[in-house]
């Protein structure tokens, strides 16, 4: 675990410790973690270049220019129709740089304007809209005031392609629709007068040739060449939240994934001591032999640690030194003896250890050997009976 790992992430992995002396649970636990090392390397590579900065980054270039969120809209030495358009057939110098600028082209208020700033609809006529536009002087203030009043049945959080493509389909069947009294006005927004050889002055005086509108390059409409800037930078962010989007399917797949595996390996974590807990009650299952069980057992001298032990018992009548000896009928009530891994070694030695004892007391005894029915068996052999019964009661209680 790095070191820089929460402290709870490093309490967890603490826990999977008890598995080491397991080499097949061990084994398990090594391809769990593999297989979850390789979920994370796909969740990395899945939000790579998804982040919502990056988004906000190209909308903000969409909306402001160039110059992202810190534009002030202001622009120099230059009148309202050089900037918006000339006339009827030359496109404003900013006409499609960004849209709001385009918006200030088509409903930012004019002097001339009897109410002031209803170009675009009504509630624009207010501060800070409610008198002309100087180009000269920052107009980010009145452009966000006029985006602002846009309809709320018209905004959306989706930011897709699908959404961005439908927004684009009515923006082109408006540009496309010629404009002025003898349509003379083409690839233009807003309200040009007359036959627009005046410009967008923004003044919009009857018969006058003008009007508050933005003129678009016609190579840029009918072919996309140059592009318009805007469209450009709403592309590439309804791209990049195409992209977060199908990061969110894909990250919730390996989130479901991921949980798959933390699951299998708590499973492999506590099943060994839940059936231990079965099989054993209070008691942690064991591993050693009746033999080793006996030494022990015989090196326990009161009565009352003899008998507190749940394989030995204290034989006071016993003329013998050590009278704590090993009880193997106690021992199978409480314990569960696991086969030895020598296949056919251990088990045939004692089996013929045992069989052909004929007298119960004097010839089987234990640790090794336990008097069943008429006959002398090894009493290793009776306890995995056991084990094995434990084992099938078990999968009975699941599956029934």
């Amino acid at each position: 675990v790095q070191e820089d790992a929460p402290q709870n992430l490093k309490a967890k992995i603490k826990q999977f410790s008890v598995l080491k002396g397991n080499t097949d649970e061990m084994k398990q636990l090594t391809f769990i973690a593999d297989s979850a090392l390789g979920v994370a390397e796909k969740a990395a590579q899945a939000i790579q270049g998804t982040d919502k900065a990056a988004i906000d980054v190209h909308l903000n270039k969409a909306l402001y220019g160039s110059a992202g969120k810190a534009a002030t809209l202001t622009f120099s030495g230059k009148p309202r129709k050089q900037l918006c358009g000339n006339d009827a057939n030359t496109a404003g110098e900013q006409a499609g740089k960004a849209l709001l600028s385009d918006l200030l082209c088509v409903c930012a208020g004019a002097t001339t304007d009897g109410t002031g700033g209803k170009t675009c609809y009504g509630g624009c006529d207010a501060a800070p809209n409610n008198g002309n536009w100087v180009v000269t002087n920052a107009g980010k203030e009145r452009a966000l005031a006029i985006a602002n009043k846009c309809s709320e049945a018209l905004k959306t959080q989706d930011k897709s392609t699908e959404v961005l493509n439908a927004r684009l389909a009515t923006f082109y069947k408006a540009v496309n629709n010629a404009k002025g009294s003898g349509q003379e006005v083409k690839h233009a927004l807003g309200t040009p007068e007359g036959d627009g050889s005046g410009g967008c002055t923004g003044e919009g005086v009857s018969g006058s040739h003008t009007g508050s509108c933005v003129k678009y390059n016609d190579g840029s409409i009918i072919s996309g060449t140059p592009p318009i800037k805007w469209q450009v930078n709403l592309r590439n962010a309804a791209d990049a939240y195409d992209k977060r989007h199908t990061a969110e399917i894909k990250l919730a797949a390996l989130e479901a994934e991921i949980s798959l595996l933390n699951a299998t390996a708590t499973a492999l974590l506590w099943a060994p001591k839940a059936f231990a807990a079965q099989t054993n009650g209070s008691n942690q299952q064991q591993t050693t032999t009746p033999s080793e069980k006996a030494k022990e057992c015989e090196a326990i001298e009161t009565d009352t640690n003899c008998d507190s032990k749940d394989f030995c018992t204290f034989q006071k009548e016993s003329t013998e030194e050590k009278k704590c000896k090993y009880n193997a009928t106690k021992a199978t009530k409480t314990e569960v003896y696991l086969p030895q891994t020598q296949t056919g070694v251990g088990t045939e030695t004692k089996t013929k250890k045992c069989k052909g004892k004929l007298e119960p007391e004097k010839e089987c005894k234990s640790p090794d050997c336990k008097w069943e029915g008429k006959e002398c068996k090894d009493s290793s052999i009776l306890v995995n009976k056991q084990f094995s019964l434990m084992v099938s009661s078990a999968f009975a209680a699941l599956l029934f």
